[in-house]
This record gives C-alpha cells, structure tokens and sequence, in this order.
C-alpha cells in the first residue's frame, strides 16, 4: 500500500469536504424567508456564486462505492416561484416537496460525510492490523538473529523495514496517540534502540511509574486493540441499541473492565434515566426528553473480596444495572 498517496487523497478529500460543508450552510442560511426574487440582487449574485463553487466542490470528490452528491441547490429565484405558485394554486402541500428540495443538497453532503469516515475508518484499521502483523514478524526475525537482544540493532538488514513500517503504523495513529510516552516510544524504534514494542515501553518508562500488577506494556497494547477494533464506538452504538429494543420492566447489565468503557456506559445510562436535559440555568423545560431507563445502582458495583479471591481477573470489573421503564406512564 502506498501509504502516502491514500493520506495525501483522504487529505484533499477532508479539506474539499470541509469547504463544502461551509459552502451548504451559508447557501442555507441565505434562503429569504417568504417569496423574494432577488437574483439580481448582490445578495442573489452572492447566492448564485456560491452555487457555482458547490459544484466545483463536489466535482472534485470521488466517488465513494458508485456514491456522489447529485442534488444541487436551487436558486433563490426558483424557491420564490416554487412559493407563489403553491400559494396561486392553494397546494401548500408542495411547501413539504420544496423543503426537501432545499435540504437535499445538505443531506446528500452529510451521506458522503459519512461514507467517507467509514471508508477511512475501514482503511486505517485494515492498514494498521497489516502494520502490526508486520512488525511482529519482523521483530521476530530480527530477534532471531539477535539472540542476545543487545538493543543496537541498527545494521540488521531488515531494519530499515521494520522503521519504516512503524512511522506509518505512528502517522495511522497519530491523532488519536495521547503524546508522551507513546511519542518517545516510536522515537526509539526509528533510532534502533530496542527490538520490541514490549522492550521500548520497559525502557522508555522509568520503573518507579511502572504499574504495579500488570505490565507497562499492557495499556500501550490495548490503546493499539481499542484503536483497531473501534470498540468505543461499537460500545455506544450497542448501549443504545440495547435501550431502544428492551422492553419496559427488562433490565440491563452492562459490565466494564477499563475506565473508558465505564465512563460510556455511565454517561449513556444516565442521560437515559432523566426527565430533562436542559442546561441547569433554564428555568423552563424545552428538550421533551423523558426518562427511559431506572438505575438500579447509582454507582458501580464492584467485585468483592471473595469474587477476588475465586477470579483475580475480575479486579478490574465495573457493574452498572438498569431497568426500562414503561412507555405510558
């Protein structure tokens, strides 16, 4: 995989998005309310403009699975004619038809959005699951010859491969690495000195920060499992779905095993067990948000001593119960 050719593509591909989306909301924003002609107007000629710059926009994204922006906003001329004539011939239905007309353009914008984070989020983590099997071999090769893990392995020759595979695993990675130690960790790979993920961490952490009953390498191992699989992601989008689809009086358990996952889980609960989500400084409610869910257990409930005891894995266990409430209370 050429790795700096799809960046570069994603890159351009992100930055012409961008410009559209803001071309969209300002196309939006400039639609009179009422009938209004004004395309001679320097508003209408700014409208029409902008017009001609959203089909330069989406002329120049790729199509993503056959996918393109086909609708095209109208002009505001043809949105004031739209208006008189469903007032002349008292169909105010037709409103509805051009509602949609003017927010076609906006959604169709918004459905290659989300194609595009798919296909980018499908790319990476099929590219960085490649890059770490890839460097796992090579480790071990290198290893191999190394037997002695002296950690100057500068002039093994598969060295240079085995660098050049983890600065694309880091720019994969990049945005979502939290700095620090993860940063000085590939800076000792591309300077050769260790042979190992598991090495660099050892090294690059001082001992007196080492945690005390897991491996420092562990964290740095499962950000790389978090990152891959999506499992944030998956975790919110299977909290909702599992609230949507209980029925009243089913109750849900959801256990957690790291703070990540236990501060969604948290939230997610919460937000469905309360009767408003206004901001506190609003006197009157306006959200028509209406608790789903009961909490059976307003803080986590964690392994006892005995649990501890029988299942030392389960240190690290976080339950957290709810019930779904009745729809026509």
């Amino acid at each position: 995989m050429d790795l700096d050719k799809a960046l570069t593509q994603f890159d351009r591909t992100e930055a012409n998005l961008r410009q559209l989306e803001g071309v969209v909301q300002r196309l939006e924003a400039m639609i009179p309310e009422g009938i209004t002609f004004m395309s001679g107007s320097p508003e209408g000629r700014e409208h029409n403009e902008l017009r001609r710059r959203f089909a330069e926009l989406v002329g120049a994204l790729p199509a993503l699975g056959g996918f393109r922006v086909e609708a095209q906003p109208l002009t505001v001329d043809e949105i004031a004619q739209w208006r008189m004539d469903a007032f002349e011939a008292g169909i105010p239905e037709s409103l509805v038809d051009l509602d949609q007309q003017i927010a076609g353009p906006g959604e169709s914008v918004a459905d290659y959005r989300h194609r595009f984070e798919r296909m980018r989020r499908e790319l990476t983590r099929r590219r960085v699951t490649q890059l770490v099997g890839e460097i796992d071999e090579l480790v071990a090769r290198i290893r191999a010859r190394d037997p002695q893990e002296a950690g100057k392995v500068d002039g093994d020759p598969e060295w240079p491969t085995l660098r050049d595979a983890a600065s694309q695993l880091r720019r994969l990675t990049s945005p979502q690495s939290p700095g620090g130690s993860w940063n000085t960790l590939f800076r000792h790979l591309s300077f050769a000195e260790a042979v190992d993920l598991r090495d660099i961490v050892e090294r690059t952490i001082p001992r007196r920060f080492w945690p005390k009953r897991i491996h420092p390498a562990t964290r740095t191992f499962q950000a790389l499992r978090i990152e891959v699989n999506h499992e944030l992601e998956s975790l919110n989008e299977g909290l909702q779905a599992a609230i949507r689809i209980l029925r009243p009086g089913g109750r849900l358990g959801v256990v957690s095993f790291h703070s990540l996952e236990d501060t969604i889980v948290k939230n997610a609960l919460h937000v469905s067990a309360q009767n408003c989500l206004c901001p506190p400084q609003q006197t009157h409610c306006t959200c028509a948000h209406r608790a789903s869910l009961l909490l059976l257990s307003r803080k986590a409930i964690k392994p006892d001593a005995a649990e501890l005891a029988a299942n030392p894995r389960a240190r690290s266990a976080r339950l957290r119960v709810a019930e779904k409430l009745d729809d026509a209370r």
